[in-house]
This record gives structure tokens, sequence and C-alpha cells, in this order.
């Protein structure tokens, strides 16, 4: 599934949660059971204890389940299936679906596409995404309304009443994702540099009116630093102006891949950071000044109509075709041993 939100993989490798790609929500309070003989549970122990029984009682169900554990102690509860599912945790994050375990568009559309009646139930909105499923995104996240009710559906089983009634007695909430700020606006940093470079070669190319981007800011990666194309650019203008300004060196990426190979699983964090500073594959953020798609932020600034939002399409896709072709030539490269092992 390497195509997973792949156009905004190395933003969110730096640490970004972008608009498309699901992050996990932040929450006031969290659930679990607290007390006892040994004094209160701290949030991230109380949060554990309610995945715990979420996952307990989803299992008991028969609904399949993984446990991640994160570093502060807390777990995040999801759901393990190789097909199609749509599902929400029944808060203001609205809908999540994944696609199933296939590489075929056509076989992913039609999935997705087959959830949409079932899903209409609870997030229409959901349901309108799923029919107009766009095949380079691999999972997506719904606008959906505020408070989406708790739902999942695994191919064409509708399991919400159990899921929800997990939910419910198990207190769980998903954990809290926190934010270094120091570490975002270090993050930030490296991609204003590298936004910054590439928007000079860009004025340099034919687009004068192409601006450095606003300073970085620490905002709990709602924003990130990002160069913004014309509305009026074209396919053709914008193929020759990545001809003259790449926005990828697959040279360098192998490069960065093979130094964290040979670094081997047990480097230590200081060894990482040094693989990092010196290969640098920082990519630059690259936007449009389009209504609904200002490239400045998460959120959309106004409604997009339907072929606007087909034209930004394939202007993405062209954004991020080098970088989609490295990665899709790297997954063949590496499946075709396996293959011939078997």
């Amino acid at each position: 599934m390497r195509k997973l939100c792949l156009a905004l993989s190395l933003a969110a490798a730096a640490g970004l949660a972008l608009a498309g790609c699901a992050k996990a929500p932040e929450v006031a309070t969290l659930g679990g059971k607290g007390g006892g003989a040994a004094g209160p549970m701290s949030a991230e122990e109380e949060q554990a204890a309610g995945a715990k029984e979420l996952a307990k009682c989803l299992e008991t169900a028969g609904i399949p389940v993984y446990q991640y554990d994160q570093e502060d102690g807390q777990i995040y509860v999801g759901i393990e299936t190789s097909q199609a599912y749509a599902m929400s945790w029944g808060n203001e994050w609205g809908s999540t679906w994944f696609p199933g375990d296939s590489n075929d568009d056509a076989a992913i559309a039609t999935a997705l596409a087959a959830l949409a009646p079932l899903v209409e139930t609870y997030d229409k909105d959901a349901a309108n995404s799923l029919k107009n499923y766009d095949n380079e995104i691999m999972a997506a996240v719904s606008s959906g309304p505020v408070d989406t009710p708790p739902y999942l559906i695994i191919g064409q089983e509708d399991l919400t009443e159990p899921f929800a009634k997990c939910l419910t007695e198990s207190g769980y909430t998903e954990p809290v994702w926190k934010t270094d700020p120091a570490e975002e606006l270090k993050s930030k940093q490296n991609i204003a540099r590298a936004t910054s470079e590439w928007a000079k070669c860009a004025r340099e190319n034919g687009f004068p009116e192409i601006k450095d981007p606003e300073p970085p800011v620490a905002d709990d990666y709602m924003t990130q630093p990002t160069a913004v194309l014309p509305a009026d650019i074209t396919e053709d203008q914008l193929r020759a102006l990545l001809a003259a300004c790449p926005n990828f060196d697959p040279e360098k990426w192998e490069a960065y891949e093979k130094a964290m190979e040979d670094l081997g699983a047990f480097a230590s964090e200081q060894d990482w950071e040094r693989v990092n500073e010196e290969f640098d594959v920082t990519e630059p953020a690259i936007g449009f000044d389009i209504p609904g798609w200002d490239g400045r932020g998460s959120e959309q600034a106004e409604e997009t109509d339907q072929a606007t939002m087909e034209r930004v399409g394939r202007l993405s896709e062209l954004l991020y075709e080098a970088q989609n072709q490295y990665w899709e030539q790297r997954e063949t490269a590496t499946e075709a041993p396996a293959a011939a092992g078997g």
C-alpha cells in the first residue's frame, strides 16, 4: 500500500499531520477506570486501561483488532482486516475508511463504492466521498459532520451495534496526540528552507509571482510553510516548471535509504539524526492558489466546485509524479526477489 497518502508522505515523515491523512484526535480528558489502592492513575494509564478493555470486548464480539503501544504508555486500538472497511469513533473527526489489501485501483474503487450505501446511514458526506473515490489516495478522512456517530462496517457486514457497545462500556478514548513545539518548529524550518529554495528557482523560471513561504510557527501542525502556485497554471506549465525546478531527487533518496539500511535496526538516535542531517531529503511544500486549495493550512478556504477539484487533482498528480514513480519502482524491486524465492 505504498500509495497511502503518498503525495504527503515526506511531510508526514517530518512529523506533519496534513489534510487528507488521519491523525490521532486530541482530547481534553481520557477515559478508563481511575483510582485504586496504589493511588489515582495518570491520564496515560487511564487511556491504556480503556484501550485494553475495548480490545478485549471487540475480540469477544469477533471483531479483529490490533493494539499499538505508544512510548508514553498510551495504546491505540485499530481494526485489523484485509477487507475494505469504514468506521467512525464517534467524534468530530468524521469517518475513516480503508480500501482493503489490494493494489488494483479498479478493485479498490469497487470495494469502497460497495461500502457507500451502508455508510450513508451514519455519514452521508463520507458515503458521497466513497462513491467519488480518488484512486491516488488509498485512505481518507471524510469532511463529515461534527459528532459523527460511532459505526463499523467490514466488507458488507455492519458491526456497529457491538462496536458502539464496546466503545461505551470500555470508556475508550483515542491517545492524546502530543506535540513538542521545539521539534515541530525545527521540522517546519527545514521545510521552509527547502521550499524557499524551490520558490527562488520557480521565480527564475517564469513564475516571478511565487513568494517564499510565510515564517513557520508552532501551531500543532495546523499549517506548514508553503510555496503557492498561481491559480491559472496549466498542466503543461507545471511539467515545464518541475523539469527546471524538481521537487524530488530520487538519487538523494536512494543514497539516504542506503545509509539508513547500513545503520541497522539498533542504531542510536544520534546516528539517525546524523544521517538525516547529512542527506537531507526534506522536500518543498507546494500548494495552489485556487479557492478551497490555498495551500497554506489544513482547511479549505471555501466550498470547491467539482471541476476545480478535478483540475487540482490532476495538477497534484503531476506535482507528485516523480515521488510516486520512485516508490512504485522501489516496491517492485523489493517484491521481485520475494516472488522469485517463493
